[in-house]
């Protein structure tokens, strides 16, 4: 599965993707698929994040809570948790690179909207949408 070239079934010309590794990045021919997935985009994770561009993060390998710093893209993450196995690599992050990504970053517009007082959150529809949207999924993730 993985090192392997893998090609289209759908009567087009293959589009080559190789997977190195179950935890790096499938590349195809024309872009990177993240294999990273996270349970809160990265957009909203930086909200936590110090003067240093990292955040806390706790874990309880053992006994003990352990705290580590982490850069935001490092932390609240599964690997291919979208995926859909089966499909050939350039297929199979649909739903993070279809969906999750384009919601996230109409929801990082949305926010920045609230943040800042812009009037266009209250008149226009589709930031207020993007919003609700991001929110209800966060019970999905």
């Amino acid at each position: 599965m993985f090192g392997e070239e893998r090609g289209r079934i759908d009567g087009r010309a293959p589009a080559k993707a190789v997977c190195l590794t179950p935890w790096t990045t499938c590349k195809t021919e024309n872009m990177s698929v993240p294999l990273k997935h996270h349970h809160l985009p990265v957009f909203y994770l930086k909200r936590w994040t110090g003067d240093d561009g990292l955040m806390c993060q706790f874990s309880r390998p053992l006994k003990e809570i352990v705290p580590h710093r982490k850069h935001p893209a490092q932390t609240g993450y599964v690997e291919r948790l979208y995926e859909l196995p089966g499909l050939p690599p350039e297929n199979a992050q649909q739903i993070e690179q279809g969906f999750m990504q384009r919601l996230d970053s109409l929801a990082a517009e949305a926010l920045a909207m609230l943040e800042n007082d812009d009037p266009r959150i209250t008149r226009e529809s589709k930031p207020r949408s993007a919003w609700s949207r991001f929110i209800m999924s966060l019970l999905l993730r």
